[in-house]
């Protein structure tokens, strides 16, 4: 599983470096080059919410799975790991949130209609 993670970090932190080529015309769009399209970063975040829930689902079996914990504590434990689903939720609901508001944006404001 860690290797996973790593190599979807690095293979995350290389493309986000190579969205546009210069990087520079990210921000300018008048610069001379080429960006990969809007759905390429999409697929990237995605792949980044896939792993948080991965990586929030690795110990649930371990915990589960000790006997030397009260129940309670187990359900503790359980609970704390459940902070981090909350976070992959919200952080779901904030990507689809802004998927959304880009794809509408760019209905609203396109020259083609």
């Amino acid at each position: 599983m860690l290797s996973i993670v790593v190599l979807y970090n690095v293979w995350g932190f290389c493309s986000t470096m190579t969205l546009c080529v210069p990087l520079h015309k990210y921000w300018n769009a008048g610069t001379d080059g080429t960006c990969k399209p809007a759905v390429y970063m999409w697929a990237v975040l995605g792949l980044h919410v896939a792993t948080d829930f991965l990586i929030f689902l690795l110990p649930v079996p371990v915990v589960l799975s000790m006997k030397a914990l009260s129940r309670r504590q187990r359900t503790g434990l359980l609970l704390i790991f459940a902070l981090g689903f909350l976070y992959v939720f919200f952080s779901s609901f904030f990507l689809l949130f802004f998927f959304l508001l880009f794809s509408f944006s760019s209905l609203l404001f396109s020259s083609e209609h």
